[in-house]
């Protein structure tokens, strides 16, 4: 199989996409009897920093449809030689699959209290077991992990630009999660936050 195939790129990000976002959204909406997207439609940091998120989303995917449409659209942005190889698409790949398990593990583990953003109305419960022993934010590192690994597969200037502005608002809104977690559960979440990194 040629792993350097962009058809394969965008087979994976539609499953990565398909199981993480559609398929647990689904479930996790039918048992609670509510839309687990919270992202608030405001000019609030929270909204800002989710609508600007969902815009990086979309720029990905056009990113990797226009690949498939149009493979000489290459020739209109700088690329990084040195790094593309068969070793290092390989690699991006495997980052991604990482990405995908560790994204899964953890919105199981969540169960009903997985949400895309903040939920102000309804209160969830602080998981702190599982996958969450080792980071605070499992799906916020998977989903760093999965942009990592798209730059890796298709090294550029443009997906290094989105991937890196997909950093930037990840940090945001987990430092706003963060905040949030603090002012609901107070000295437990404290606790939790000095014995627990960030990330990894």
């Amino acid at each position: 199989m040629n792993l350097s195939n962009p058809l394969l790129l965008l087979i994976f990000c539609l499953f990565y996409f398909g199981i993480t976002f559609i398929l647990m959204s689904y479930l996790v909406s039918r048992r609670i009897k509510k839309n687990p997207l919270v992202l608030p439609q405001n000019d609030t940091p929270y909204g800002i920093v989710g609508k600007y998120f969902k815009l990086v989303i979309i720029l990905l995917f056009t990113y990797v449809v226009m690949i498939n449409i149009t493979p000489s659209i290459s020739i209109y942005y700088p690329d990084f030689s040195l790094m593309k190889s068969n070793t290092m698409v390989f690699i991006g790949f495997s980052v991604m699959f990482i990405s995908l398990t560790l994204t899964i593990v953890s919105q199981i583990t969540m169960s009903n209290s997985w949400r895309i953003g903040i939920d102000l109305d309804k209160k969830t419960e602080l998981i702190t077991i599982g996958i969450f022993n080792y980071s605070r934010n499992p799906i916020f590192l998977g989903m760093v992990l999965f942009m990592s690994g798209i730059f890796l597969v298709t090294p550029n200037i443009l997906i290094l630009m989105i991937v890196l502005l997909g950093f930037i608002l990840i940090e945001f809104q987990v430092r706003l999660e963060e905040e949030f977690l603090e002012n609901q559960f107070g000295e437990e979440y404290i606790k939790y936050k000095k014995e627990v990194r960030r990330y990894i």
